[in-house]
Parts: C-alpha cells; structure tokens; sequence
C-alpha cells in the first residue's frame, strides 16, 4: 500500500521547559495531535532530573492513542503506575505540566530519600 501524500498524518510537538537556573531539573512536554488536528490523541510530561551525570525521570504523567491518563510515580520505591480520571485535553496537559512545576522539589526528594541518594543535587 502505497501512503497518500494529501492524507493528513498526526503531528507531534514537543517542548523543553527549565524548572531551575542550572537546566539541571526540566519538564519535557510530548505531545500527539489526531490526523484532523482537531484533538490531542496522546502526551507525556516527565520531570526530568540530574542526579549524578544521569538525567533521572523522576514522574511521569502520560496517555497514549489506547491507553487512559495515568501517572508514573518513579519516586515511589517500588514505582507506581495509576490511572487518572480525565480527558485528553490541552487544559488537562497544562495541569499536570503546573503539578510538576509546583511539587518537583518534593518529588525529587522523595525521590532521594526513597533511593537513598545522600548527594546534593538540588
């Protein structure tokens, strides 16, 4: 089968977004719009830490074409996945992008505590 080029394909956009002077803590927001550009089909916003030379993911909110809007709390020990109510919205998208903002500190802590990480990576 041959693709048709007319045929509208799903558009993914992405943004970086720093959360502390070092570039050090970041929330990358992924994003997947449907064929018609008239709906958000799928997302994943994951707080992303240094810790050490390694970029951690610390939580992760996401949702794809078949799966419903879940949270990865990769702070947790052991990490939890949990299913959340809601749609998939760019208004939902923005709250869960404002948690991150709000709580990463919280999260990364937890995160070091829980995995008992002694450096100072804040």
């Amino acid at each position: 089968m041959i693709p048709d080029a007319n045929r509208a394909k799903p558009m993914e956009r992405s943004f970086t977004e720093p959360l502390d002077r070092k570039n050090a803590n970041t929330i990358i927001c992924r994003f997947v719009l449907s064929e018609d550009y008239a709906r958000l089909e799928a997302f994943s916003i994951p707080l992303l830490c240094m810790i050490a030379t390694n970029r951690t993911e610390i939580i992760r909110f996401d949702c794809s074409s078949r799966e419903k809007i879940n949270v990865h709390r990769l702070y947790a020990r052991p990490p939890t996945k949990q299913y959340l109510a809601g749609e998939k919205t760019f208004e939902t998208l923005e709250e869960f992008a404002e948690n991150i903002r709000r709580n990463w500190n919280r999260y990364l802590l937890s995160y070091m505590e829980n995995y008992d990480i002694t450096e100072n990576v804040i």
